[in-house]
């Protein structure tokens, strides 16, 4: 729930921005999701998508896994004390 990641990521004290939080969101909301099917939502490219996993991923609150039929996608996965479903 968004409510228990808003109360999560104020008690860590870091610093996230809006995009980020909202990106965090998406993923924890439909787990698994593709970097396309995230970019549709925020309507931005997925380069910009990228970037923001990049960040997320430095700060350890999302990490990316290959998925198991098509070894050349990848997803998102929350980290497991944001939620990970």
């Amino acid at each position: 729930m968004l409510s228990e990641l808003d109360q999560l990521i104020g008690q860590l004290d870091v610093g996230v921005t809006p995009s980020q939080y909202y990106l965090l969101g998406a993923i924890q909301e439909k787990e698994p999701c593709s970097i396309s099917s995230l970019a549709k939502k925020m309507d931005v490219t997925p380069s910009a998508i990228t970037v923001m996993l990049d960040r997320l991923v430095q700060s350890k609150f999302v990490s990316r896994y290959h998925d198991e039929k098509d070894g050349s996608q990848l997803y998102p996965r929350m980290h497991p004390i944001l939620g990970n479903k």
